[in-house]
């Protein structure tokens, strides 16, 4: 019996480390980071954070990695195989990107985004599309398949 008690104070040590270890983690992070976590991935655990070369790297457990700039806005945002939530591209994207990749029924489909001074670039599970922020203008970089042949003819129409 003491060797099962001592089993349980033993797994329960371990749970408290590794909420402590999360809560560490949370305090290093700067509250406009925490903020924006909070907002579009809350209940996800963080698992590294760090800052080096004016960039903060944050990695979520078994979840997407971000990457902020030191203003604390988002440069690089990968789901590693999961997709982006829909209320996140809804609220950082450029209203004009938005509406292309929801006219094709693509917000549900994004894997990643990063963004630079002058483009975003999305990932999507079989393609990519370039905004450019100085002319607005959404390029599709995609293979060529027959899906993928629809989406240009779909581009094409948005463009008239």
């Amino acid at each position: 019996m003491k060797t099962f008690l001592a089993k349980i104070m033993i797994f329960l040590g371990l749970i408290a480390g590794s909420a402590a270890c999360s809560s560490e983690n949370w305090e290093t992070i700067p509250k406009p980071i925490a903020d924006f976590l909070t907002e579009y991935f809350p209940l996800q655990a963080v698992s590294n954070c760090g800052y080096s070369d004016d960039v903060w790297h944050v990695k979520l457990r078994n979840s997407v990695a971000l990457t902020f700039d030191d203003r604390y806005k988002w440069t690089s945002i990968n789901g590693y195989g999961n997709t982006l939530p829909e209320t996140l591209l809804f609220d950082e994207l450029p209203p004009a990107l938005y509406a292309y990749l929801q006219e094709l029924s693509l917000t549900d489909g994004v894997y990643s985004v990063k963004r630079d001074n002058y483009v975003y670039n999305i990932t999507l599970l079989d393609s990519s599309v370039t905004y450019t922020i100085a002319t607005g203008i959404v390029t599709p970089d995609v293979p060529a398949s027959s899906t993928i042949a629809h989406l240009r003819m779909k581009q094409r129409e948005i463009e008239r």
